[in-house]
């Protein structure tokens, strides 16, 4: 059995439609393969997160919060199109997590008012992180074994 990497970028995932057509390929692959996936954010949310982390960075609440409320409507609702019970409840709720520790750093940031680079080393990966989530849960769904695994990179540890 062959180990094959596949590796799905933001428009690839960018939708329900999409995720759903990439997790069909994974899953048409893992009946014969191995299969490591790695995931991007949904289309346009590592951009999201940037303007929330520099609306907060700058003082600036109202726009940091419209931001951040836009990120989490736009994952709620690939949720809400891809996932039934009891994934979708389970998965909501580890992204309401992720969802909330940006937002808490986001306040801290406000209160600070700076931020070095590594800032944004925590704050960017987190679209990435909540992709995999809800990837990984759509594949268990289809009948596909499907686990996240975030892995930092060497740097970050």
């Amino acid at each position: 059995m062959a180990l094959i990497v596949m590796k799905f970028g933001g428009t690839s995932v960018g939708t329900a439609e999409r995720i759903r057509e990439s997790a069909a390929i994974v899953h048409n692959y893992a009946k014969q393969h191995q299969i490591v996936v790695v995931v991007s954010a949904l289309a346009g949310i590592t951009d999201i997160i940037l303007k929330a982390v520099h609306a907060a960075k700058s003082g600036a609440q109202v726009e940091a919060e419209a931001y951040l409320a836009d990120l989490e409507a736009r994952h709620l609702e690939a949720i809400g199109k891809l996932l039934s019970s009891p994934h979708k409840e389970e998965i909501a709720a580890e992204v309401g997590a992720l969802h909330k520790q940006l937002r808490d750093f986001c306040s801290a940031l406000m209160m600070l008012r700076s931020a070095t680079p590594q800032v944004l080393d925590v704050a960017l990966p987190m679209g990435e992180q909540i992709s995999a989530r809800i990837f990984a849960a759509y594949l268990k769904q289809i009948g596909a074994r499907g686990v996240h695994r975030f892995r930092p990179c060497a740097r970050d540890r």
